[in-house]
């Protein structure tokens, strides 16, 4: 009987850790370092897998796929409840990747029609819409049968992506009609609880990171909490999306904005994205605690000459009846003595997206099952990072190249117009070099932007 008790156990809760990828050291020099983590384990009670943080940009899980399988890193986000993979067809009109689906050699793959399409925005992709048999895990596999998905054979806009295909896990849609990879876990009884929880670890930008990010189906697990005292929300369903309403903003004790909004959770979206109006309020009060200024579509502020991290206030939203706040270490990315705000413009729409910014800060809970989202202050933890052998023996111009390619086209998985997307790395590498300038020549130290926007 305890053995009946364990198997049960292992089946409802299905747990996929994080790897971790990221740049290890933002600086203007010779050398660039892509690094990496180990791979963290969970209990041997759960099922375990691998997902790959590519530079705190692109989360991706590892499924096999068909019989026998055949391994795929997908991207996860809850901006979209689709799932698609690359074909063999893909390899000369798709985006550069690693494994492509040979349906040919899978015994349970299925062809339902042909010419499917799926659009994110501007980007697309097009293909045979099928079903197959899917797995996660590593030790202890979970497999459901008959998942409907996209067998890709031509894409666009997906160029600089660094994963296969992507794991849609949006609240309340289906994949055309047919039921999600999220719906069969529970229907197929791979997971009791129509749910999942998100825990993102972060690279502490001074060589180390934030390890054992990752994410559970069917429940959660409180070792990566501070504290068990929960939030729950509930969402807004007018359109079936992770959404709920933000009632108001502060920056300290100052009220930016008591209009009611719209916050959209994407996993799959790396910044925190603001209606312009809010986003421009936001940032000249943050500035008026320091010495900021912009560079391009990202505001660059002295956190090491003059002032301190420290000097910098919190950001609060209140989502329903409760306030989530981000400090100075929460919304910027330090490098020397500069930082970088990670919030950006979420092009004309009057939307907020919180992004992985709030959830490095917030082990979340998304409970499909009662409508809801949880949330509690996440744990951190410290592990040493090593340099990632797949980008190791390339040299510098090679390197610079690849993390270019692989974060300008870092686009949350929703519509936006084209003009809002920036080419990340070189503007960071601009605001430094900026900033750089800036503290040798003693320009404008004490300059503000209280009357200075952002234009885009």
């Amino acid at each position: 009987h305890i053995l009946i008790i364990l198997l049960a156990t292992s089946s409802a809760i299905i747990t996929i850790p994080l790897k971790k990828v990221y740049k290890e050291e933002l600086k203007i020099k010779d050398e660039l370092k892509i690094a990496n983590s180990t791979n963290l384990k969970m209990t041997q009670l759960l099922s375990t897998s691998f997902i790959r943080n590519y530079m705190n940009m692109q989360y991706s899980a590892q499924l096999y796929v068909g019989s026998p399988a055949q391994l795929f890193s997908v991207q996860v986000g809850s901006g979209s409840a689709f799932l698609w993979i690359p074909s063999q067809k893909c390899k000369a009109s798709c985006h550069e990747s690693s494994n492509y689906f040979d349906s040919s050699r899978s015994s349970s793959y299925g062809y339902i029609n042909s010419n499917s399409q799926i659009t994110y925005g501007a980007n697309y992709v097009k293909g045979d819409l099928s079903t197959e048999s899917f797995s996660i895990g590593d030790k202890e596999v979970k497999s459901i049968k008959g998942q409907t998905f996209l067998l890709v054979h031509e894409d666009s806009g997906f160029a600089y992506a660094d994963y296969d295909g992507i794991l849609g896990l949006e609240y309340g849609s289906s994949m055309f009609g047919y039921p999600t990879f999220l719906d069969n876990l529970k229907i197929q009884g791979q997971i009791s609880q129509k749910m999942f929880s998100v825990y993102l670890g972060n690279n502490n930008f001074e060589g180390n990171i934030y390890d054992g990010s990752n994410i559970i189906f069917g429940g959660y697990d409180l070792q990566y909490a501070q504290s068990p005292d929960i939030k729950y929300v509930n969402l807004n369903l007018d359109n079936g999306r992770w959404q709920i309403k933000l009632s108001n903003i502060k920056v300290s004790y100052s009220l930016i904005s008591s209009k009611s909004y719209q916050a959209f959770f994407d996993v799959g979206t790396s910044l925190m994205r603001a209606p312009l109006t809010e986003l421009n309020n936001i940032i000249n009060k943050i500035a008026s605690y320091g010495d900021c200024w912009i560079e391009g579509n990202f505001m660059v502020c002295d956190c090491g000459n003059y002032y301190t991290m420290d000097n910098y206030p919190s950001i609060s939203f209140m989502l329903g009846s409760h306030t989530f706040s981000l400090n100075s270490k929460d919304y910027f990315l330090k490098s020397d003595a500069y930082c970088i705000f990670l919030f950006q413009i979420n092009g004309y729409s009057d939307e907020w997206v919180f992004g992985d910014v709030f959830f490095r800060k917030y082990y979340t809970i998304f409970d499909a099952d009662n409508s809801k989202m949880g949330f509690t202050p996440a744990k951190i933890n410290y592990k040493a990072a090593s340099i990632d052998l797949l980008t190791a023996d390339l040299n510098k111009e090679d390197k610079i190249e690849k993390i270019k390619r692989h974060t300008e086209e870092q686009k949350s998985l929703i519509e936006v117009p084209e003009s809002s997307n920036s080419i990340y790395f070189w503007v960071v590498l601009g605001i430094l070099f900026a900033g750089l300038l800036r503290f040798i020549f003693n320009l404008n130290k004490t300059k503000k932007i209280d009357d200075e926007e952002i234009h885009y």
